[in-house]
């Protein structure tokens, strides 16, 4: 992702700012209709393309392979993803990946903080650096509990809304002119209840690093 999106943006000068918004759980669909609503919305050149994921799809390894570096590594009993042997867990520690690995002054927000900054605070939060990660989470924090997940459509419709709003924010107050959109991992869902014939018993082997209810 990295190299491919990011990488060409940054060595075209030494000014280019680039935006890195990601969102949890935000599948190729609702992007869809995101980008939808940002043409109407917003002047500008908007693309719209797939990316390839990580398996398993979960957060933690999702968000580390975001990030610029060559190696992923899953420790065994610890709930952490290294990016190049280094910590990837929480907005901080993946600050530190981006200042290390992407050649340039970068930084990681969270979306709640920005939009609660007035956009001279949000100007001067930004200001020495040329990257900037934006982590948003709308859909993941309903989902991935068994006792919201039926909301996950209506958290659909709320990160939509709220994408369009750190967007607006970003190209109107902040000056932004890169921005891209993109998530650690996709979701599936369906309500209806998954038959016992359908379902799989996990392997269990040595190798096996870690076992969940999902993945293996």
């Amino acid at each position: 992702f990295f190299r491919q999106n990011i990488t060409p943006i940054l060595q075209r000068n030494d000014r280019e700012k680039v935006f890195v918004l990601i969102s949890d759980a935000l599948r190729y669909e609702v992007a869809s209709e995101l980008a939808e609503v940002i043409e109407k919305e917003l002047r500008g050149d908007l693309d719209l393309k797939p990316q390839f994921g990580v398996l398993p799809s979960i957060t933690r390894l999702g968000m580390a392979a975001l990030l610029p570096g060559k190696t992923l590594e899953l420790i065994p009993g610890v709930n952490n993803v290294l990016r190049d042997g280094l910590n990837t867990q929480g907005a901080e520690a993946r600050a530190q990946v981006l200042h290390k690995n992407s050649g340039v002054e970068a930084t990681a927000l969270s979306a709640t903080d920005l939009l609660a900054m007035t956009s001279e605070k949000g100007r001067e939060a930004i200001k020495p650096y040329r990257l900037i990660y934006i982590y948003h989470d709308a859909i993941d924090t309903i989902g991935d509990k068994p006792a919201s997940e039926r909301m996950v459509l209506d958290a659909c419709d709320t990160a939509i809304q709220e994408l369009l709003k750190l967007v607006k924010r970003l190209c109107n107050s902040l000056n932004a002119t890169h921005v891209l959109i993109t998530a650690d991992h996709g979701f599936l869902y369906q309500r209806r209840a998954i038959a016992e014939a359908d379902k799989l018993p996990l392997p269990k082997a040595d190798d096996v690093l870690e076992s969940k209810r999902r993945m293996v």
